[in-house]
């Protein structure tokens, strides 16, 4: 090995060491004196940075790593490819094609070999590009469904902290999804916007052909257009808690409504399943 060679793959050693673990003062002297030496021979000077060299690292690291679980969208990674072109070169330069960052046939010493010292400035655009998008699209953490005991205690911590709760029973009307055991609550916060209702002894429902929706009628809104507080199924018997999810704002609500609907709900209710009704003591 040449002695270009040899101080080369010596800077790209203590930059990708710094990019991954850090350096100590030697080696971090020896790489000052390097870079203040040779810095004009790297794309970009000697301003090269761990900064740089860790993205493109993570280039490689996306390209050659496992498939993720679940792809991104083609929306996305179109508008992902779009910004990588327009930061390459320039929102008015040339239209260019982006391959994908992985294909059957790609290898970490071939795409080590194109991505370069003399080469980082579009890769390292392309991978922070990525980067960021995989972070957002892949890494965030995911959230389940919230167990019986979560919405539980949410439910409590609302009724603990919202100076403007309300707190109304259910009414059991006529209908075959109620019986005379049908009990429950609802509770809601206007300024908190979140609110929570409790049944026991509502009819299981077959999702498949019906669903409970909730109508929230407010004192802004005519009656004959309560607010779509959102559709839930009833899948075992004993209480069950079901978060309220409004489509828009509330600003004073007055009454809630329990109607059975078609799967997915609708958007004006007919009214002709009525089970349930909450409205506050007059009087």
């Amino acid at each position: 090995m040449n002695d270009h060679s040899s101080y080369m793959t010596r800077i790209d050693e203590l930059l990708a060491e710094q990019a991954l673990w850090g350096l100590d003062e030697a080696d971090q002297r020896e790489l000052d004196a390097l870079l203040a030496e040779h810095g004009s021979e790297i794309h970009g000077g000697a301003d090269a940075s761990a900064d740089s060299f860790g993205l493109t690292i993570a280039q490689i690291d996306l390209a050659t790593g496992p498939a993720p679980k679940s792809s991104m969208p083609d929306a996305l990674m179109s508008r992902i490819e779009q910004d990588i072109v327009n930061r390459m070169h320039g929102s008015s330069g040339p239209a260019a094609t982006i391959s994908p960052a992985r294909t059957e046939d790609d290898s970490a010493p071939e795409i080590a070999g194109r991505i370069g010292p003399n080469t980082w400035t579009p890769w390292i655009i392309a991978a922070a590009s990525l980067l960021l998008a995989a972070i957002a699209w892949l890494g965030a953490p995911t959230t389940g469904p919230q167990t019986p005991e979560d919405l539980g205690a949410d439910r409590s911590s609302l009724m603990a902290t919202a100076a403007d709760l309300v707190q109304i029973n259910w009414a059991a009307l006529e209908d075959p999804s109620v019986t005379a055991e049908t009990t429950g609550d609802v509770v809601w916060s206007d300024v908190q916007q979140r609110g929570y209702m409790r049944f026991s002894g509502l009819a299981v429902n077959d999702p498949t052909k019906e669903q409970y929706q909730l109508w929230i009628f407010d004192a802004d809104r005519p009656d004959a257009h309560p607010v779509d507080g959102g559709v839930f199924d009833i899948t075992e018997d004993g209480e069950v808690i079901v978060k309220i999810d409004p489509k828009i704002e509330i600003h004073e609500a007055t009454m809630f409504a329990i109607t059975v609907e078609r799967p997915g709900g609708v958007v004006v209710s007919d009214r002709s399943r009525l089970p349930l009704l909450a409205a506050p003591a007059t009087g």
